[in-house]
């Protein structure tokens, strides 16, 4: 089952209730941690990418970005001026960028993120309007956030709403992103070969992608932990997920065997 997580819960408990197994790929709350030591530019194409293809409806979007604060406003800078260019419209039309969400009440539900709060240190600095024309459309949005018990740091959106804050360290930034109900993928941008086996060691997900937004191949298993489900897809882990293990054992020589009653 992919969708989320009241279903899947609703899907497990019944499941569980016949020994039936389920794989679940659930909802997701990926953290894009930005180093000191990445390409910047690499890391603004790759961080657009993870929030605003199909309009940020992706379980795996990276929505909570974390900079390193040596180059916190270099990226903030050069991200929130590609994410007011992006061109919103027509999908079917060539030049678009970015389409419309899916349904009205997805899109009031999103919308409610983008005001920004202040008491929470959350500052809108790019987006947050519905277009003037028919259909569910809004702008790219950008939230710079302080604190991360904000609602748009914690909870999953599932549209065009990137949350940004900043970090010193490294440890503390792989702290801040396993802080989350969520363990679906996560994000790295860097050149140190040290943060990057930090990062596979350390971040609590399924996927991690390190200099690159999520791509995908049916050999590579795919799935979350926590709230983001249990079991992998992908061809191996679901041919494993479908079959069951069998032991068959043919002795090829004479098996010494104990004698129950045979008075030796």
């Amino acid at each position: 089952f992919t969708g989320g997580g009241v279903a899947g819960r609703q899907i497990a408990a019944a499941a569980g209730a016949g020994l039936k197994k389920c794989d679940l790929e659930l909802g997701g709350k990926s953290a894009n941690i930005v180093s000191d030591a990445a390409d910047l530019e690499a890391a603004v194409d790759g961080s657009l990418a993870s929030i605003y293809t199909n309009s940020g409806q992706m379980c795996f979007a990276g929505s909570r970005i974390l900079v390193h604060k040596a180059v916190a406003d270099a990226f903030i800078q050069r991200f929130v001026a590609r994410a007011r260019a992006i061109r919103v419209g027509d999908p079917h039309e060539l030049d678009t960028e970015m389409g419309p969400l899916a349904y009205p009440a997805h899109c009031e539900r999103v919308m409610s993120f983008c005001a920004g709060d202040a008491g929470a240190g959350v500052q809108c600095v790019a987006g947050g309007r519905r277009l003037e024309r028919p259909g569910w459309f809004m702008e790219p949005t950008v939230l710079l956030t302080q604190s991360t018990d904000a609602r748009c740091w914690r909870e999953e959106i599932f549209g065009p709403v990137a949350s940004i804050m900043t970090y010193e360290r490294f440890d503390e930034a792989i702290a801040i992103a396993n802080d989350s109900r969520y363990g679906l993928a996560a994000y790295l941008w860097t050149n140190r070969l040290g943060e990057c086996t930090q990062a596979a060691a350390q971040l609590r997900a399924g996927s991690i992608m390190v200099n690159s937004p999520m791509w995908s191949d049916l050999r590579m298993p795919f799935g979350g932990i926590k709230d983001s489900g249990v079991g992998r897809e992908g061809i191996q882990s679901l041919r494993n997920f479908y079959s069951e293990e069998k032991t068959v054992a043919i002795a090829g020589a004479k098996v010494p065997i104990r004698r129950f009653g045979g008075g030796g």
